[in-house]
């Protein structure tokens, strides 16, 4: 629910999920080999262990029936086993007309897309990650869809439209009415219910065709990014399995900064063209942290190296901090942000970043100049591509800011 921005599944739905995994299920039990599929007992689906399981669970008359089943259809023909071993055995055969959240999954609540949404994300081009966020930013309506429909998915919104992970839970939805069920525990698809299947779909027009679901979409690419890019751990360039970098490295490469973080911190505090507060007020909180040499809204130190990089880039330009450490929220569970190591820029010399655009591009140059590894988010994101010095990485995140982040544990 959180992670994808999921919405809650109509009985239907749930039907046709349960049908679409069956088939995938058997889809794959067809192309293993014929022992394999029968008699491997490496193959938790093999008629054996499928037989072993039944008769340990059905002993007695139904066992007998069972094993006459099993051999009856051995004694027929090797084509009529496959409907076998996911009918008889399995009791699959008429499992999807019995699915509902009350019978199959205990009372729990499924959330996920539908078939005719997973169709679109998979067929329309228009919901790829840069041309569905492109489309959300041209509406201006990201804020406003936030700021009604982040309780579904857990969080709360500000007034820009970031979300905070302190939303209502599940309980709290469907005691608020805010999610409805029937009798039987499985949705009722009601309008008038905020985080109904209907209300969280593309068909959704209340702020332009298709954008709430474009605006679900939107956020869980970006979590997605953020996963990815905290699970790229920056390694040295002498550990083992160290992938090699192509580019051809920076004269201009730098090294880890070395100065009092107290120091450092209070001149950017003192320094007019580093906007601290004008997106969130816990930059700049982060920020004094690290001036009376305490740790930040996270928990966490930040980074010398980070401070300097920052102190470096506001000497050269007028600049917008969006994220140090943010309070522990925001990014993913892993995010570089929440241990002090990595820090977003918003706008340089009043000017947008967008990852790669002509002032993004001079505020990495600083970097190469300042630091000795990092990692660079943004890359795909329209403009110029990087010739990276040797410790540098780039990987994918939202363009709509610029994130950079050093090695966990970076002085």
């Amino acid at each position: 629910q959180k992670q994808f921005f999921a919405a809650p599944l109509s009985k239907s739905a749930v039907v046709a999920d349960a049908i679409s995994n069956q088939n995938w299920l058997n889809s794959q039990e067809q192309s293993k080999s014929l022992s394999t599929r029968y008699v491997a007992l490496s193959n938790p689906n093999s008629l054996v262990n499928k037989l072993a399981i039944s008769l340990q669970s059905q002993m007695g008359a139904k066992g007998t029936s069972i094993v006459t089943n099993v051999f009856a259809s051995i004694s027929g023909t090797v084509a009529s086993l496959p409907s076998f071993l996911f009918s008889t055995i399995s009791g699959h055969s008429h499992a999807a007309a019995m699915v509902s959240n009350s019978r199959t999954y205990y009372g729990n609540v499924q959330f996920g897309y539908t078939p005719e949404e997973e169709s679109l994300l998979i067929n329309d081009p228009s919901y790829s990650v840069l041309d569905n966020q492109q489309i959300l930013d041209d509406s201006g309506k990201e804020a406003a869809i936030a700021i009604k429909y982040a309780k579904c998915f857990g969080y709360t919104s500000d007034d820009s439209g970031i979300l905070t992970m302190n939303g209502p839970d599940l309980g709290e939805l469907l005691a608020n009415g805010d999610i409805k069920r029937d009798e039987s525990g499985d949705i009722i698809d009601d309008k008038n219910s905020l985080c109904s299947p209907s209300n969280l779909s593309f068909n959704n027009s209340e702020f332009g065709s298709g954008l709430v679901f474009r605006w679900r979409i939107a956020n869980s690419d970006n979590k997605a990014i953020d996963q990815l890019a905290d699970a790229q751990e920056i390694k040295p360039d002498d550990t083992p399995g160290q992938p090699v970098n192509s580019a051809t490295p920076s004269a201009n490469a730098g090294s880890v900064a070395t100065g009092d973080p107290v120091a450092l911190a209070q001149s950017i505090l003192a320094n007019k063209n580093i906007d601290l507060t004008s997106y969130k007020i816990s930059v700049k909180n982060d920020i004094e942290a690290a001036a009376q040499g305490k740790p930040g809204t996270a928990g966490a130190m930040t980074s010398t190296a980070i401070l300097n990089f920052i102190a470096a880039v506001g000497k050269e330009h007028k600049v917008l901090i969006t994220a140090i450490q943010s309070n522990g929220t925001g990014h993913s569970s892993s995010s570089r942000h929440y241990v002090g190591d990595a820090v977003d820029f918003g706008s340089s010399d009043g000017t947008g970043l967008t990852g790669r655009d002509p002032k993004s591009i001079e505020i990495i140059n600083i970097a190469f100049k300042t630091l000795k590894e990092a990692g660079i988010g943004q890359v795909g994101c329209p403009g110029q591509s990087l010739n990276l010095p040797t410790g540098f990485k780039e990987f994918t995140d939202a363009c709509n800011h610029l994130h950079f982040e050093v090695p966990r544990g970076t002085p």
